[in-house]
């Protein structure tokens, strides 16, 4: 387990963009199952695990931008609810190691893909529009977005003992997230929309860079 960096558009917090991510650092966590099928090579399963908080004041601009000429000045008329990136991926892919020191010195590099859940941040306004009488969502809609990612990793293993090894990884991660945000006003008592303000796709680019540390156990 380590750290997670987030690149490029992830990070962003540019609020005119649908691309921007808002995300801080994070961290990772890997399960790797491996079946050599020569001392040098390996065929893995890996099960990735990530998580980043998320740019809160920024994202409070783009929901304000977004409920523009609807947004209260009494800040009490205005709740404001954000979450966090979450994915899980489980993947296959291949491992290769070579000796700098026999038995206990290797340089490995490994390649994965397979499926990408991304759990859907909360990045929500709410106000309370007393004066019509009436309520305002800015909302993201879904729960969960699935792609195709790509890991790549270079790392470092020290054997401790026959069966124990030190890792030292450094990994590049990419997938994305598809999803909708919809701000609507809803009147007072009402079940259903009144009007729909704005409603657009957003599409940002997960990319990370990850540093981490375990531990190998040879069965």
């Amino acid at each position: 387990m380590g750290s997670v960096m987030p690149l490029n558009q992830f990070k962003s917090t540019d609020i005119s963009s649908n691309a921007s991510g808002y995300s801080e650092n994070g961290v990772s966590l890997n399960f790797d199952g491996d079946y050599y099928i020569h001392n040098r090579l390996a065929m893995t399963l890996r099960l990735n695990f990530g998580m980043t908080s998320i740019d809160e004041p920024s994202v409070i601009k783009r929901l304000e931008s977004d409920a523009t000429g609807y947004f209260s000045t009494e800040k009490e008329n205005n709740t404001y609810k954000i979450s966090y990136w979450q994915w899980s991926s489980p993947m296959l892919g291949v491992k290769y190691n070579y000796p700098i020191l026999i038995n206990k010195l290797y340089i490995e590099t490994g390649i994965f893909t397979g499926i990408s859940l991304t759990q859907i941040p909360e990045q929500n306004l709410t106000i309370m529009d007393e004066v019509n009488k009436q309520m305002i969502y800015s909302e993201n809609i879904g729960t969960r977005s699935t792609a195709v990612p790509f890991m790549a990793d270079l790392a470092l293993r020290y054997a401790l003992s026959k069966q124990l090894q030190l890792k030292f990884s450094t990994s590049y991660f990419q997938t994305k997230a598809d999803y909708e945000h919809f701000t609507y006003t809803v009147d007072k008592d009402a079940t259903e929309i009144s009007k729909e303000i704005n409603r657009y796709e957003v599409s940002v680019p997960l990319e990370t860079l990850n540093f981490s540390i375990g531990l190998i156990y040879s069965l």
